[in-house]
C-alpha cells in the first residue's frame, strides 16, 4: 500500500526504514483520523485484530499477533510525543487503539455539549433596546469565535439572519430593504452590519440636527398640599448622551429638565428628582 501521512513521515521509524502508514493524529482531528485509520487497516486485514467481531474469541493466534505488533509500531508511528507517552504501556495495537478511542470520544462528548450550550445561548440573543449595531454585531462575533475554538462554525448567512431577526422594531425600515434587495444566503456579515448602521446615523442625525431615537412615558406619583397628584412623564432621547424630560400634571406641562441617558434608563424613581419643583 502507498498511502502514507503528511508531516513527520519517518516519526517512530528509527532508522527511518519504516514509512508512516497512517495519517498523523493530531488534537482536533480524531473523528476523520479514525475513519482513514480504519479504511487502511481494513485494506490491509487488521481491522478485525483491533476491532474484534461480537462473539468472537480475544485470544489471538501466532499470525493475529504478528498483525498486531503492525498495529500497534504503525499507531505508535502516527502520534505525538505527548500522546505517546499516555500510550506507551499499553502491550498491543488493540489496547492502544482503545485508549486512543476513549480518550477522544470522550473529549468529543464533551466539546458536542458546549456547542450545544453555546448553540442554546446564540439562540436567545437578541439586540438589546439600548445597544447600537456595533455593540450587538461584536457579541454576535465574539460567539462566532468561541464556536471556531470548540472546532464548530457559525457561517455568515446564519449570522445575517441572526442579527436581521432580531433587531429592534425601528430597524424594520432597512431589514425589509435588505431581505428584499439582497440574497440572504450570499451578503457577508460585515455587509449586512454596514447597512444597518448606515440606517442607525441617520436615524441618530436628522434635518434638524439631531433626531429622536426613542421616547419613553412614565407615570408619578406625588404628594402635597393639593393631595395625591399622578403626573405623565415622557423623556426624548436626542443624540446620544442627553434626553429631555417633560413632566405635565392637571395644568399641563409643568417643568422640563434634561437628564443623562442612565437616568433615563433608571426610570421612575430618578426622574422624581426632575420634577421637586412642583
Amino acid at each position: 500500500m502507498s498511502l502514507t501521512g503528511s508531516g513527520d513521515g519517518g516519526r517512530g521509524g528509527g532508522d527511518g526504514s519504516q514509512h508512516q502508514l497512517f495519517p498523523t493524529l493530531t488534537a482536533t482531528n480524531y473523528t476523520s483520523w479514525s475513519i482513514r485509520v480504519e479504511a487502511i487497516m481494513e485494506e490491509q486485514g487488521w481491522w478485525e485484530i483491533v476491532e474484534p467481531l461480537e462473539g468472537s474469541s480475544t485470544a489471538l493466534t501466532a499470525a493475529e499477533t504478528s498483525k498486531d505488533k503492525k498495529v500497534r509500531t504503525h499507531l505508535f508511528q502516527c502520534l505525538s510525543d505527548d500522546l505517546l507517552m499516555q500510550v506507551a504501556k499499553k502491550k498491543t495495537g488493540r489496547e492502544v487503539w482503545q485508549s486512543l478511542k476513549a480518550r477522544f470520544v470522550g473529549a468529543e462528548r464533551v466539546r458536542d455539549a458546549r456547542l450545544q450550550n453555546l448553540k442554546t445561548k446564540f439562540n436567545a440573543m437578541t439586540m438589546k433596546e439600548e445597544e447600537t449595531v456595533d455593540e450587538f454585531a461584536s457579541r454576535l462575533t465574539t460567539m462566532s469565535v468561541r464556536y471556531s475554538n470548540l472546532g464548530g462554525s457559525l457561517e455568515d448567512s446564519v449570522m445575517v439572519k441572526k442579527i436581521l431577526d432580531t433587531v429592534p422594531e425601528r430597524f424594520l425600515q432597512v431589514v425589509a430593504g435588505i431581505e428584499q434587495f439582497c440574497d440572504l444566503k450570499t451578503i457577508p456579515f460585515d455587509e449586512a452590519v454596514g447597512r444597518l448602521k448606515t440606517f442607525e446615523e441617520r436615524i441618530k442625525w436628522g434635518a434638524r440636527g439631531s433626531a429622536l431615537v426613542k421616547e419613553k412615558s412614565f407615570s408619578l406619583r406625588r404628594s402635597g398640599r393639593l393631595g395625591r397628584r399622578r403626573l405623565e412623564a415622557r423623556a426624548l432621547v436626542v443624540g446620544e448622551h442627553r434626553a429631555v424630560v417633560a413632566v405635565a400634571g392637571d395644568e399641563g406641562a409643568v417643568v422640563a429638565g434634561e437628564v443623562t441617558l442612565g437616568e433615563v434608563k433608571q426610570g421612575r424613581r430618578t426622574l422624581k428628582g426632575v420634577i421637586k419643583a412642583i
